[in-house]
């Protein structure tokens, strides 16, 4: 009787370790996504980190893209400050016809191939935790291998699992409020602050203004 119920358990136990194995071979390739972003982002390699992003994060730069070309200053003023950096950044670095001739999956590259990707945000980053639901997944950020208290996602588009970029971007503007608030600065001004250090140009309100003019 006892040999019987081993039997019986065998197939139930089969199913359970290669379930496990599903789920470790899924956390590998999502670790290793993470790992060629990094190294593609470190090595100034725009083709290489275009390739591990996801659909969503190609969406939201050919959203800023839109809104750079065309967006009025109504429309900029909803954004998030992160999201107007954005836009400001690609008005004050870009030719507009070359804008408009890239996707996003070109604007991630460009953009990483240009620096203005900071390296530092993943420098000293790695991923702990990984929980995945279905064809999405959400692993815990460290930095210097200890916990930050926050989550980045990923999804698998089809045969591989590629990063959402964009859920860096939660940290970044709580930091850009933090300081802003700390030293009791305007939004838009801060902001143009920090685009006159990086890009070298004075900010004016024409930055405002959509690339394309109607």
């Amino acid at each position: 009787m006892c040999h019987f119920r081993a039997a019986l358990l065998i197939p139930f136990l089969a199913i359970s370790l290669a379930t496990k194995a599903e789920e470790s071979a899924s956390e590998t390739k999502i670790r290793d996504c993470f790992k060629q972003y990094r190294t593609a982002l470190l090595n100034t390699d725009g083709a290489a980190a275009a390739e591990t992003v996801n659909a969503a994060t190609i969406a939201y730069y050919e959203n800023m893209r839109d809104l750079s070309l065309s967006g009025d200053k109504a429309a900029v003023e909803k954004q998030s400050l992160i999201n107007r950096m954005m836009i400001f950044s690609m008005r004050l670095r870009m030719d507009p016809k070359e804008l408009a001739a890239m996707n996003g999956k070109r604007i991630v590259g460009h953009a990483v191939n240009k620096g203005w990707i900071s390296q530092a945000s993943v420098a000293r980053a790695s991923l702990g935790k990984i929980a995945e639901q279905g064809n999405t997944a959400k692993a815990e950020f460290a930095v210097d291998g200890k916990a930050s208290g926050f989550f980045i996602l990923f999804s698998n588009d089809g045969a591989e699992w590629k990063f959402d970029l964009t859920s860096l971007f939660a940290p970044g503007e709580l930091a850009l409020k933090n300081v802003i608030e700390q030293q009791g600065k305007n939004e838009n001004a801060f902001l143009f602050e920090i685009l006159e250090s990086a890009t070298g140009k004075k900010v004016s309100e024409d930055v405002w203004k959509p690339l394309i003019q109607k």
